[in-house]
């Protein structure tokens, strides 16, 4: 009797012992879960910033001052068609005559060429944060804005027989020589030497 108790006593301590160290060994070591955290959160920081590098700009970094702009431009604009609409005498170019009409039409569709070709470099390289010094703006720092207000507004506006496009077109002009300077400096903190040597090459370095 006392040796079948023994025995029974001898399996339960060794079940114990047992399911002991099954718990032991299946429980990682607290180094082990300390060491595997910091390692988890390394990598998501890596992630981060890697996604960060490779994110595309959203639109007010795409268009930099231009909502700044058209808070200038669009009252202007609004009350100058306005004016137009209800004394459009005023603004009447006179005729506009044949060869005022030929050399608006060449004009724009140079204007033309130029903004769309600009746009496209814009949506290419600026979402991958690289300096544009191809096409139109290896003439001028800012063919988009020079573009619109110089080639495309005012010759519009002869085409329609009207001098509203050339107030338009000046006063976008003298809105974007605003913030020029700003815009020039962020790029400048943004890409360091090589827009100085862009600026150095730039055929007309003033637009």
């Amino acid at each position: 009797m006392m040796h079948l108790i023994g025995s029974q006593s001898r399996s339960k301590l060794r079940s114990k012992q047992f399911h002991q160290i099954s718990f032991i060994s299946s429980r990682p070591a607290v180094g082990t879960l300390k060491g595997a955290s910091r390692t988890q959160s390394i990598r998501r920081r890596k992630s981060t910033y890697i996604f960060s590098m490779k994110a595309p700009m959203n639109i007010k970094e795409l268009i930099g001052n231009g909502y700044k702009i058209g808070r200038i431009i669009y009252p202007i604009m609004i009350f100058g068609i306005i004016i137009n609409i209800l004394f459009p005498s005023y603004f009447f170019v006179g005729g506009p005559s044949s060869l005022l009409l030929i050399v608006s039409f060449i004009v724009l569709i140079i204007g033309l060429i130029n903004c769309i070709w600009s746009q496209i470099l814009i949506f290419i390289n600026v979402p991958k944060h690289k300096l544009i010094t191809s096409g139109p703006f290896s003439i001028a720092k800012h063919p988009l804005y020079t573009g619109v207000s110089l080639l495309v507004i005012p010759w519009v506006g002869f085409i329609i027989n009207s001098w509203l496009g050339v107030v338009i077109g000046i006063a976008l002009y003298i809105a974007w020589r605003i913030y020029r300077l700003e815009d020039e400096k962020k790029l400048s903190g943004m890409f360091g030497n090589a827009w100085t040597e862009y600026t150095k090459k730039v055929r007309i370095p003033w637009l």
